[in-house]
């Protein structure tokens, strides 16, 4: 095994190498960095903690409405997490994740600097301009990298999919998109949008006559979805958490309606960057101003190259112009995944794999128009995809000061304590701040004076006095 990666690397064209040495230098450099996502404290860890330490705790959210944000992302990294090593984390899976998807890739830039490419290689390619985006939570348990990669990995295995003469309905494609789709929307509900994919291919599968093939499919995608509905129910008491309006269960410890429609709230405001108490009713008209005044140059920039760029890529398409063939149903998700972000959550980290995505099949698709017309199209493309990878780890080489293997304590976080008054039970609560980080359980930055344990143990849960 050893052997054949070393001739595998031998292989490799050297710019091809030093690209991938810089993509290693840079998963090195952040992941040996404090993380830095402000979530991280709030309620990642906090609830890594907790999984950690109980399967599964009714009622979570009525301490903390964030600790019923379920994501399996959290549950993978506390299983790795090394929580035996007290007052350590070891959240890596992030790094481990980026180091696959760069060997994944580098294959096919290999084929552009060769110059022996097809559209396939190019979009796979376009990856590389994003990794400074999401490298900067690598040394964070955030699901934005799982999340934004895996949709990356649909949408491409669906566009290749497209790319098949026949036996498409059989191809090896179409157990990792369906598997894929379904634990994407287990690690973040703002992917949901990616279902888009295996519906059209249900879809297709029935006009063929495939109606068992599509059937297997979709219990194949229940199976992994149903373990997380019913976590959801424990956590929350609603199956699809925050969404207060699919109300349909009547449990001891479920979360008031009030609670729950906050947390949305707060998800729309933060996303469209209005206030808060706002986010129900404010109209576009009201809210596109701020969004677009929180987006930095460069968001703005992607932005409007991954929304102008696909409609003009629709329109040639649909005129039969020269893209690769059997696209438009590909660059319809797109637009559909596109307007469903912008619409619910236009927080660009809630789009990232649609986004970055439709920004790279612009700029793919672009060269094969541009390639027979102008020689240095590949050249333009290779600068593009390259330099945004390689400056940030170089930048980032002198941060590593001697402590790459080191662990890292969670930052040391004071605490309070105080009683529920209704129960008499005891919380924890931040000194200053509202991250909890690793801090002794219950710790909760909101206290609640009606909230009590359900029967006098943590694993028991929690519910709210009548």
């Amino acid at each position: 095994m050893g052997k054949d990666f070393t001739d595998w690397i031998r292989t490799l064209h050297r710019v091809s190498l030093a690209l991938l040495i810089a993509l290693g230098l840079l998963a090195w450099t952040s992941s040996v960095g404090e993380p830095n996502h402000y979530d991280d404290g709030l309620y990642y860890l906090p609830y890594i903690n907790w999984v950690s330490q109980y399967p599964v705790v009714p009622g979570l959210g009525n301490l903390h409405g964030r600790l019923a944000f379920n994501s399996n992302w959290h549950l993978l990294n506390a299983l790795f997490s090394f929580n035996f090593i007290k007052g350590v984390y070891f959240h890596q899976l992030n790094c481990l994740l980026f180091a696959l998807m760069s060997l994944y890739i580098i294959e096919s830039i290999d084929a552009v600097v060769r110059h022996r490419f097809g559209p396939s290689d190019l979009l796979k390619s376009s990856w590389i301009v994003f990794t400074y985006p999401l490298i900067v939570n690598i040394a964070s348990p955030a699901p934005d990298v799982p999340v934004t990669y895996l949709s990356w990995i649909v949408l491409f295995l669906f566009f290749n999919l497209l790319q098949l003469k026949e036996n498409s309905d059989k191809s090896l494609f179409l157990p990792f998109i369906f598997v894929f789709s379904a634990y994407l929307i287990t690690l973040k509900l703002s992917s949901v949008i990616v279902g888009l994919v295996p519906l059209f291919l249900f879809t297709r599968m029935f006009v063929r006559g495939n109606a068992a093939a599509a059937v297997k499919s979709a219990l194949v995608m229940g199976i992994i979805l149903l373990p997380w509905l019913i976590r959801n129910v424990y956590l929350s008491g609603y199956v699809v958490y925050p969404f207060a309006a699919l109300d349909i269960l009547k449990v001891a410890w479920k979360m008031p309606y009030e609670s729950v429609q906050a947390e949305a709230d707060w998800v729309a405001a933060f996303a469209k960057a209005i206030p808060v108490e706002a986010a129900s009713h404010t109209p576009l008209s009201g809210w596109i101003g701020p969004w677009w005044e929180s987006l930095v140059t460069s968001e703005k920039m992607i932005v409007l190259v991954s929304g102008t760029g696909l409609l003009v890529l629709i329109v040639l398409a649909a005129f039969g112009q020269k893209l690769p063939r059997r696209s438009l149903p590909l660059l319809w998700i797109l637009a559909a995944g596109l307007l469903f972000w912008f619409v619910k959550a236009p927080a660009l980290r809630f789009g990232y794999g649609f986004i970055f995505f439709t920004f790279g099949t612009v700029i793919a698709f672009l060269i094969v128009c541009l390639q027979p017309r102008f020689r240095y199209a590949t050249l333009v493309f290779l600068i593009i995809i390259c330099l945004p990878a390689q400056w940030p780890a170089f930048k980032g080489f002198g941060a590593i000061k001697g402590q790459v293997f080191t662990f890292r304590p969670y930052p040391d976080v004071a605490v309070q304590s105080t009683r529920s008054t209704c129960s008499g039970l005891e919380l924890f609560y931040p000194a200053s701040g509202n991250q909890c980080f690793g801090a002794p359980l219950p710790c909760t930055p909101y206290y609640r004076t009606n909230l009590k344990l359900r029967t006098g143990s943590l694993a028991d849960g929690f519910e709210m006095c009548r």
